[in-house]
């Protein structure tokens, strides 16, 4: 039966056991952690490596001509400019703007979300979240999206152009901020130039040749989305690396090998769920992994709180459980069929492969009938059951 397993860079025993079992789960794939101090050159060995600072500051080299769909959280600076948006655009959020009321909630949500990236002169940021949660939602479908000609033509375009829409271009080059939480990506030839005093996880993934996402994305500059983990309105979840989704992908995972968001994760919204072995939608199987950022580093607070992961590793027996207290740069490998649930953690949860949308079983409603005693969140003791 699948188990969690858990370490800290700095227990070398623990830690081996946490890059084994990565590797186990994820073939083609390794796992790291390094340390920068001054000035240095992150490369790739062999693919893609994904980059995230644990702890620390620094800066990162950002050349003239750099693209990036950042800026619909805090602004970006001031040697960047927008894009030139697609033809269409405009027509496409003046109709969803003008939609009457009573969308599904779920379309609402996906609509309000972009209609906010859009400032009546330009459009930043990245809409695929949105268009995430809409399939997860509804389905697949542009036609099932909506009851409304209007919203319904405007989401499918939008689904349509997502990758074209919403990016700015860097005027000059420049040495940029970087915090914890914040991405990097470096492939072959393509080193990320970095310098200061900070530590990061990676992941190389040696089966790629290419990657949807920038070289750098920072979560300041990224807009708070709400769902999963942390549906709230006021809810602290920024999408580093978003699921992708294009006309013409190849069925599966498509470009989706790697996905990242940045969460923290309230005891009061934590659902209880796992992503099945057979995966909805075909494709790899996902595993999770939490990397633990300390709250404090990104402006929150923890009201006194402890960080915790409760997993279940039979998910036909409910009453098995445990808890595992969480410490910061601590990284926890959840394989597929393993319930888990956060506790006051902000963590930044990366899968492998990324997000498939309605691969979530959500099963508090299940442990409440049958879980004999195993935590859960009672206020999702109505969800449905799988």
């Amino acid at each position: 039966m699948p188990e969690v397993t858990a370490g800290h860079p700095a227990h070398p025993e623990a830690w081996d056991r946490v890059r084994e079992a990565f590797a186990r789960h994820n073939p083609g794939c390794v796992l790291g952690w390094g340390d920068v101090a001054g000035e240095a050159a992150i490369p790739s060995d062999r693919g893609i490596r994904y980059v995230w600072l644990a702890r620390g500051t620094g800066a990162v080299h950002i050349p003239q001509g750099f693209h990036t769909q950042e800026g619909d959280g805090e602004p970006l600076p001031p040697h960047y400019a927008p894009d030139p948006p697609p033809q269409g655009l405009a027509a496409a959020l003046a109709s969803l703007r003008a939609c009457p009321a009573g969308l599904p909630p779920a379309a609402a949500a996906a609509a309000a979300g972009i209609l906010a990236r859009h400032d009546g002169a330009a459009f930043r940021g990245d809409i695929m979240g949105e268009l995430w949660r809409l399939r997860e939602a509804l389905g697949d479908d542009p036609a099932g999206w909506s009851p409304h000609a209007g919203a319904r033509s405007s989401l499918a375009w939008l689904a349509e152009h997502a990758a074209a829409i919403g990016w700015s271009t860097a005027g000059e080059p420049a040495w940029e901020p970087i915090r914890a939480g914040d991405q990097l990506i470096a492939a072959p030839g393509a080193r990320v130039h970095v310098r200061g005093t900070f530590s990061y996880w990676w992941i190389e993934d040696r089966g790629a040749t290419a990657t949807h996402c920038p070289a750098v994305r920072r979560l300041r500059y990224l807009r708070d989305t709400a769902g999963g983990c942390a549906p709230g309105f006021d809810a602290f979840r920024r999408l580093p690396l978003t699921w992708f989704s294009e006309p013409g992908l190849p069925a599966g995972d498509g470009r989706n090998r790697v996905n990242s968001h940045v969460v923290n994760i309230a005891a009061e919204q934590s659902r209880t769920h796992f992503h099945p072995g057979r995966p909805v939608g075909g494709g790899w199987p996902q595993c999770e992994l939490y990397l633990v950022l300390d709250p404090a580093g990104l402006g929150l607070g923890t009201a006194g709180r402890s960080a915790q992961l409760h997993s279940f590793a039979d998910v036909g027996d409910w009453s098995r459980h445990a808890a595992l207290a969480l410490e910061p740069a601590d990284v926890v490998v959840i394989p597929p069929d393993t319930g888990h649930r956060g506790i006051d953690a902000c963590v930044n949860v990366v899968t492998l492969p990324g997000f498939k949308p309605r691969n979530e079983i959500y099963v508090d409603a299940l442990i409440a009938r049958h879980g004999r005693g195993a935590p859960h969140n009672p206020a999702f003791d109505q969800a449905a059951a799988y």
